[in-house]
């Protein structure tokens, strides 16, 4: 895995750039390839930008991070972007939350390559609820897992 980090000036050069990467890289993807998406203020630019001006990809686009609420709800990374681009998995937050875990994870694991990874765009820092290796462990052994970080989250 490589992993680079950048750090940019400003908001506007952190979405030019990115919109530079994604117009290399959409065209490069196949059906079993996927792209990872932030969710936030700062990336929904980004993506208003690139179906603007018409990027498309035949690969799949996924968040890295749904908050667990209707799809219909305006907090909905989910709800918001894909009215931008048809090829994003949708993280079915209707279910019980161990269920949308487990069905992201399965929705996920039929990706071959994913060689893009948005995290952490804008001012905030919010980094897709990245955890330590000891809360990993205390998941499913998935790739995806539920976390409630507090008691007005739904469970069921």
């Amino acid at each position: 895995m490589n992993i680079r980090l950048k750090i940019f000036p400003s908001t506007e050069s952190l979405i030019s750039e990115c919109l530079k990467t994604l117009r290399q890289i959409f065209p490069m993807l196949g059906k079993n390839d996927g792209i990872m998406l932030a969710g936030g203020r700062t990336p929904l630019e980004i993506y208003r930008r690139a179906a603007d001006e018409g990027l498309t990809t035949k690969g799949t686009l996924f968040l890295s991070d749904e908050r667990y609420v209707p799809i219909t709800d305006p907090q909905s990374n989910y709800g918001t972007i894909s009215a931008m681009f048809g090829n994003l998995i949708r993280v079915k937050t209707e279910l019980p939350l161990n269920e949308t875990a487990e069905s992201f994870h399965n929705d996920l694991t039929q990706l071959k390559n994913i060689p893009l990874g948005l995290l952490g765009l804008g001012r905030d820092g919010h980094t897709a609820s990245l955890f330590t290796i000891e809360h990993a462990k205390m998941g499913s052994g998935r790739g995806v897992f539920s976390w409630v970080q507090n008691k007005k989250a739904r469970t069921e």
